[in-house]
């Protein structure tokens, strides 16, 4: 129940017959709670007494069905829950895992926060497959459309989100908060883990849950400081093991000027002609004592030879700049790499 005080100014309009009440700036709106939780003596600080009574007398003669109203216990923040969506009440914030199915932008429905228009950006979340609703993202959440657009279809942690009634479609919502935070989960998050199990269940064939991700849940336990679980030895596939090549920082240079160039393991192994990092300790050929670690060892020689040939890289560069344009970060990735320059020179870009 809501109760409007103090320098309310009353006006009678003579073309209809009514009496209207005006608010003023020193006017004040006050939430004193359902009718059967009310305690005078509590609000006597706020409302006159005289005032408050008047007003119980008038809304249980006139609106009694106000006071049958079961009095409403006030949520705490420090102990808002996780939700079923098929179990929400409106009016309540709840924090939800939910997988995001879909993107919906209201062109025509603009809003204005902090300065800057805004459009409506609405998802459609599941938690049970096929059982959709609706997540709309104000304020500061419309700012992770871009995030949650790129990993659609992954599992999230919505936190403080508020239940809202849709008169207009007779359904609830779920819409952000000033307080919302959202987290994209690992597939051996617990949490991920007990959300696939729904679908599991539902329809064995739309998500399965690997070997590792049950094994992490039901027995590796342990964890480091970020809360992430460790390596599980027990798991691995040890008879289908791979060896890669680590990450290199190559330095080119054109004769003017060179450049740090981020280098993957794949392309480092078609640097190196293909020769697998599993092999660098096996023979050539059974007679022979050369290994294809003693091949990689000459060619990682002669590229980097003062007399060696040219060559053409595609690279990708990453600019990081600050408002005045000027570059606080430079990173150069290597993209394909190209020996023959006379065949690839064409198609290839430095």
């Amino acid at each position: 129940m809501k109760l409007q005080i103090a320098n309310v100014v009353i006006h009678e309009d003579q073309w209809v017959g009514e009496t209207v009440l005006q608010s003023t700036f020193s006017s004040q709106l006050l939430n004193l709670g359902s009718y059967s939780s009310i305690q005078p003596e509590e609000c006597s600080s706020v409302v006159s007494d005289v005032v408050l009574q008047d007003l119980l007398a008038y809304v249980s003669s006139k609106h009694s069905y106000l006071r049958d109203l079961p009095p409403r216990q006030p949520q705490r923040v420090n102990s808002i829950d996780f939700v079923e969506l098929e179990h929400l009440q409106p009016d309540v914030l709840v924090h939800a895992v939910l997988r995001v199915v879909d993107f919906t932008i209201l062109t025509e429905a603009v809003y204005s926060y902090r300065g800057q228009k805004q459009k409506k950006v609405m998802l459609t979340v599941e938690q049970a497959q096929d059982q959709h609703y609706v997540l709309v993202l104000w304020g500061p959440g419309a700012a992770w459309y871009p995030q949650l657009q790129r990993k659609k279809g992954y599992i999230w942690e919505f936190k403080y989100l508020f239940v809202q009634r849709n008169y207009t479609l007779e359904n609830l919502e779920l819409h952000t908060t000033p307080w919302s935070s959202c987290e994209c989960l690992f597939d051996d998050d617990i949490r991920a883990i007990t959300f696939k199990a729904k679908f599991q269940k539902s329809a064995p064939s739309f998500v399965k849950i690997s070997d590792l991700a049950t094994h992490l849940e039901d027995k590796c336990s342990e964890t480091d400081e970020n809360r992430i679980y460790k390596q599980c030895f027990s798991c691995l596939p040890f008879t289908r093991k791979k060896i890669y090549y680590r990450p290199v920082l190559m330095t080119v240079i054109d004769g003017r000027h060179d450049v740090c160039i981020r280098v993957e393991s794949k392309l480092i192994e078609k640097i190196l002609l293909n020769i697998s990092a599993d092999c660098l300790n096996r023979v050539i050929v059974p007679s022979s004592e050369i290994t294809y670690g003693m091949v990689v060892a000459d060619l990682l020689h002669s590229l980097l030879a003062v007399s060696a040939e040219p060559c053409v890289l595609k690279i990708q560069s990453l600019f990081v700049l600050d408002e005045n344009s000027y570059p606080l970060q430079q990173d150069f990735f290597l993209l394909d790499f190209y020996p023959d320059i006379v065949k690839h020179g064409a198609d290839a870009c430095l």
